[in-house]
């Protein structure tokens, strides 16, 4: 635990339990990559992850880069058209 000094008091260390971040440092791509970002995201569930209603949350989850290649693709067969960003 950190000494008090400055701004910092520790009976604001209630407030979160954690966070997880879980990144290749090299920018790449894995499954094995998702895997503990899904495995870290599980075990904070008990923070709040999942309401009461076990449907609903606190926008918890995964942020993932789509490539635009993709993401045109999907949206071309589910005739979504969307103006090109200028």
């Amino acid at each position: 635990m950190l000494r008090h000094a400055g701004l910092y008091d520790a009976r604001y260390e209630h407030d979160a339990c954690g966070i997880g971040f879980v990144a290749d440092a090299g920018g790449r791509a894995s499954r094995g990559i998702v895997d503990a970002a899904l495995a870290a995201l599980h075990r904070v569930r008990h923070r709040g992850a999942v309401a009461a209603d076990h449907r609903s949350g606190d926008g918890a989850g995964l942020l993932l880069s789509i490539p635009q290649s993709f993401l045109c693709d999907w949206m071309q067969r589910a005739a979504i058209n969307v103006e090109p960003a200028v």
